[in-house]
């Protein structure tokens, strides 16, 4: 079977049919804990932590296992293959996702689209840890890129939300949060439409 961060939107969509629209895991249920959590005022030491208002109107969200958006330090330490299972099941997971909100992929938001990233865990995340890195890269276009280390070209899927996420291209806001006692913790993640005028 050809890996999922390999093939195309049609062939993604009609494979996710064949599948009956099966859930990878319980990304709904993550996002009603993860707004709980956000309509709680933080208390004691996490009172510290800056959350930042989204910008525009909400185009999707992402609730993602934290075992798929690994740190920049993780994904060094992780041997090649390893770290295409993790790209390949992310845009599954996202592509699952942005299908049940009814966006349609390959057509990136003009302006100066917003990012939120949040990472809620029992242990406290490093400050531009990078944790948000692979689901951004995701929500790019799709393209090709030749490894430096190999020569091969490789193809890297994308689901084409946004243009670019370098700084000039993409306002985003990322920080850390407790998750709740009894769970593992997971990922959100937003576009929003930010500034549609720059």
């Amino acid at each position: 079977m050809t890996p999922a961060n390999r093939i195309s939107r049609e062939e993604f969509l009609a494979r996710f049919s064949a599948h009956q629209r099966s859930e990878p895991h319980d990304w709904r249920g993550m996002l009603a804990w993860m707004d709980e959590q956000l309509s709680k005022p933080l208390v004691g030491i996490y009172s510290r932590l800056k959350r930042v208002d989204p910008v525009g109107k909400l185009v999707v969200r992402f609730a993602l296992p934290l075992e798929l958006c690994p740190t920049v330090n993780m994904c060094r330490r992780m041997p090649p293959w390893r770290y295409g299972q993790v790209k390949e099941q992310l845009f599954s997971t996202m592509l699952v996702q942005i299908t049940h909100h009814g966006v349609t992929p390959y057509e990136p938001i003009q302006g100066f689209p917003f990012a939120r990233c949040v990472c809620f865990s029992q242990r406290e995340r490093d400050p531009n840890c990078g944790f948000e890195k692979q689901s951004l890269d995701i929500c790019q276009p799709p393209r090709e890129r030749r490894n430096p280390k190999t020569k091969k070209l490789q193809h890297i899927s994308g689901l084409g939300l946004i243009k670019d996420d370098r700084g000039t291209r993409l306002n985003r806001a990322t920080w850390w949060e407790p998750a709740p006692n009894g769970v593992a913790g997971g990922v959100l993640l937003e576009i929003w439409t930010g500034d549609t005028q720059a």
